[in-house]
């Protein structure tokens, strides 16, 4: 029986900053829209902030993401390896994919 499906191996490959350094940019994901914790499910989120809880929100989110960039900056320039230094680095940092 004929197979229809590639056999063709798709790879892939993320920027992990273990040994290339964040030095192109500073750019985080910051959402929009920040929603309430749902009360019926933990694990879940539902409705949006009121607009000036979620300005509020936004820049709390942003001024960590910009802290956690410059302490990550100043380990390197204290000449901590990028391996170690970027743990420092929130999550929302925004990294690149290669596909190969």
């Amino acid at each position: 029986m004929a197979s229809n499906h590639n056999d063709e191996q798709l790879g892939w490959n993320e920027k992990s900053f273990r040994y290339v350094a964040i030095d192109d940019s500073d750019e985080f994901y910051i959402p929009e829209i920040f929603r309430q914790q749902a009360k019926s499910n933990k694990q879940a989120t539902e409705g949006n902030l009121e607009t000036e809880i979620n300005a509020q929100a936004q820049s709390i989110y942003l001024q960590q993401c910009q802290s956690s960039y410059q302490a990550y900056q100043q380990l390197l320039e204290l000449g901590v390896g990028r391996e170690q230094a970027r743990g420092i680095l929130v999550p929302s940092v925004y990294t690149a994919w290669v596909w190969v």
